[in-house]
């Protein structure tokens, strides 16, 4: 079975070549299916397989991350003579790996191999997805953000920060406070500069909020937010605004085409689109005040 998605206009397709009931879990992903009437080019072919088709022995180590604050345990980072990827991720207590996700070097086919129980396997999926897609769509003027993000009069707002600093609590503010407010994505929304205007996008990926919204708009502003004891927002410069959205947005480190992608889409979202500091408290002022002042 293969079944196609397209999310912030990027096209590509999941086939299931195992036994697993992966795609009755879908419920993120029905909203980006797509029937492909338009003939849109697909970036990748991601294949579910019950094992992949690849000379381990090829593979040298290349980067070993771990992100304790998530679901996410550890991702091992390997990589051929052919430039291909071999990721290993490893989700929650499982001493052995949730999934093995191969990417061709022209990231455009990937095979992924499950293991674990019904939940690691779905968490390692939808990670391995999300994975494939920002390497397919790094140097396209596309990133992954981690945000939350509102709509407001016909624009969209990016809410950003470390864990814990309270974007979620601020959407809902607006969304409580400030009138014709909608959440779009509470977690990884995906920003593009399509014909030069940056857009922000809904994608499958909402974190612990299920809002999986098939919808965009034009970016009003970036919002950084820090806790504090009074509320204060001030205009962030050049400098500030790129140091806030490279902390916020997904990349690829280790190879220095796809950093440089990610850098150029950065100097193009800050040129044209204001990044703000909001000191906050979890209030009704600090919503209105950054939307007095950001709208």
């Amino acid at each position: 079975m293969t079944n196609l998605y397209t999310v912030a206009k990027h096209t590509f397709a999941l086939r299931n070549k195992s036994s697993n009931s992966l795609y009755k879990r879908m419920e993120n992903y029905l909203p980006f299916e797509d029937d492909n009437k338009s003939g849109s080019e697909q970036i990748f072919v991601l294949s579910i397989v019950c094992s992949l088709s690849i000379d381990f022995d090829s593979f040298r180590p290349l980067l070993k991350e771990t992100k304790k604050e998530t679901d996410f345990t550890e991702l091992n980072v390997y990589k051929n003579e052919q430039n291909d990827y071999l990721f290993s991720i490893h989700i929650g207590k499982n001493n052995s790996y949730t999934g093995r996700l191969f990417v061709s070097s022209c990231f455009r086919r990937a095979e992924l191999q499950l293991n674990g129980s019904e939940q690691e396997q779905y968490t390692t999926f939808n990670y391995a997805v999300m994975l494939t897609y920002l390497l397919a769509t790094i140097q396209k003027d596309t990133l992954l953000m981690h945000a939350s993000v509102i709509s407001n009069g016909g624009n969209g707002y990016l809410f950003m920060g470390k864990s814990g600093t309270g974007k979620t609590t601020h959407s809902s503010l607006w969304r409580q406070y400030v009138p014709d407010t909608q959440l779009i994505n509470d977690d990884n929304p995906v920003v593009r500069i399509i014909d030069g205007q940056a857009t922000v996008f809904g994608s499958p990926w909402s974190g612990k909020t299920p809002c999986y919204r098939n919808v965009s708009a034009p970016i009003g502003g970036f919002i950084r937010l820090r806790q504090a004891k009074e509320n204060h927002i001030s205009h962030q410069n050049s400098i500030e605004s790129y140091a806030s959205l490279f902390a916020s947005s997904s990349g690829i480190p280790w190879d220095t085409q796809l950093a440089e992608g990610k850098n150029c889409t950065l100097q193009k979202l800050i040129s044209q689109v204001s990044c703000w500091l909001l000191d906050c408290l979890p209030n009704k002022a600090a919503a209105l005040l950054c939307a007095e002042t950001v709208k």
